[in-house]
């Protein structure tokens, strides 16, 4: 069994009779390529569609870039919020270790990321739409398989799909009208 500790999620990947499992805390997939694409990005777990190129991540979080700066003295890219908090720790290049150095937005790079082709992160609920890292905050207020409470405030949460049948068959909470 190997384990692999991100930020926000533990992975295990487990060998059982020659397949290779990846398990997430309650939830067991058959091991795929797309998985090993798998990394946070502005809070959401995304899975890039094709391999992920190597400089659009982070070494300090070992995420893809949000929001990437670019450091003058080695060429090396951070995200912006990565870098501010190691600055205020330490008051070196994270990379280089230099004392003294510039940093700046990098756009192009921005723009690289949010053009990357990535699968819904509610692929395993069921979404099949492939996006880019650009659209996924749009597509996910409208995607049927993000988990949203109940319009009626009962406290039941459930997939966007089922809302309309929850509301009006289900709800402990619809509003019925009387007989009488």
């Amino acid at each position: 069994e190997t384990k692999i500790r991100s930020n926000t999620i533990n992975l295990a990947f487990k060998k059982i009779r020659s397949v290779t499992l990846l398990i997430i805390p309650c939830i067991i997939f058959p091991m795929h390529q797309s998985l090993l694409n798998l990394f946070i990005y502005s809070n959401t777990t995304i899975f890039f569609h094709a391999n992920r190129p190597a400089d659009h991540i982070c070494s300090i979080c070992t995420n893809v870039l949000t929001d990437p700066l670019l450091v003058e003295c080695c060429g090396q890219l951070f995200c912006e919020e990565c870098l501010i908090k190691w600055l205020q720790k330490q008051k070196t290049c994270p990379d280089c270790r230099r004392k003294k150095f510039n940093f700046i937005k990098d756009l192009r790079m921005k723009r690289l990321i949010n053009g990357s082709k990535i699968y819904c992160p509610n692929r395993f609920k069921g979404c099949e739409k492939i996006l880019t890292v650009g659209e996924c905050s749009t597509h996910l207020e409208t995607c049927l398989f993000v988990e949203v409470p109940c319009t009626n405030n009962c406290g039941v949460k459930m997939l966007r799909k089922e809302l309309q049948d929850h509301t009006v068959s289900e709800c402990l909470k619809r509003i019925v009208n009387s007989p009488y």
